[in-house]
């Protein structure tokens, strides 16, 4: 039986924290959501949670390292 590592909750990122991991605004953070670009846990309609490692591999991915490029 194979079992996959489910982050627990204290794991997750607020948006803020990982905009500050990622030194982008929570805005762009947000937008991202928004587009599609990153993976969220979404706990209730304004509440969203995030794994740190899904979103990097998600923006490395799309062609956006972690450096902090708030670009599209």
């Amino acid at each position: 039986m194979i079992f996959t590592k489910e982050p627990a909750m204290q794991d997750l990122l607020k948006t803020k924290d990982l905009a500050r991991r990622l030194q982008v605004q929570p805005d762009t953070i947000r937008r991202w959501v928004r587009r599609g670009l990153i993976p969220v846990l979404r706990i209730s309609p304004k509440v969203m949670r995030f794994d740190l490692a899904e979103v990097v591999r998600a923006l490395q991915g799309h062609g956006r390292g972690t450096d902090g490029g708030g670009a599209p």
